[in-house]
């Protein structure tokens, strides 16, 4: 393992749907409440054609701009589609698409997914998604592939 990262196998993404930029709302991949910090959770829009298959296992944090980032590397993850993040009284929750909860942000995740240098254009994200995530939390990408239950 080399800081909480734990590489096993990658897959291309050659196979990836092309970008649709075309729906979604512009606040679509922010959480924001009345006196509470705003949060950026940057999901997909559609299921890839090929996942990545390294595994994340570390505490996954809320940074300075609201942006989810890996504890102690400078990756901002990327939720599959599906996934939502729940202000809950004591905790920001992240939800898988069926609604059962994958991990609290500031504790341990152990997430399959793999690193992004930068958007290409075979991600399914909208544009106000992109922007925000170019202005928000720039940097490389934990495309989050599936959870790993304990």
């Amino acid at each position: 393992m080399i800081s909480g990262i734990r590489i096993t196998t990658v897959l291309a993404l050659a196979g990836m749907t092309a970008c649709d930029t075309s729906d979604g709302p512009a606040d679509a991949n922010l959480l924001e409440s009345p006196g509470q910090p705003r949060v950026v959770f940057l999901t997909l829009n559609e299921a890839p054609n090929a996942v990545m298959e390294a595994l994340l296992d570390a505490p996954i944090v809320r940074d300075e701009a609201g942006c989810l980032r890996h504890a102690t590397e400078d990756y901002t993850l990327i939720w599959p589609v599906g996934y939502t993040l729940v202000r809950e009284p004591n905790a920001l929750v992240v939800r898988d698409a069926d609604g059962d909860t994958v991990g609290r942000i500031g504790e341990r995740f152990t997430l399959g997914g793999g690193v992004l240098l930068f958007l290409h254009d075979g991600l399914t994200m909208t544009a106000e998604a992109r922007a925000l995530a170019a202005s928000e939390c720039p940097g490389q990408y934990w495309l989050v592939g599936t959870p790993v239950r304990q």
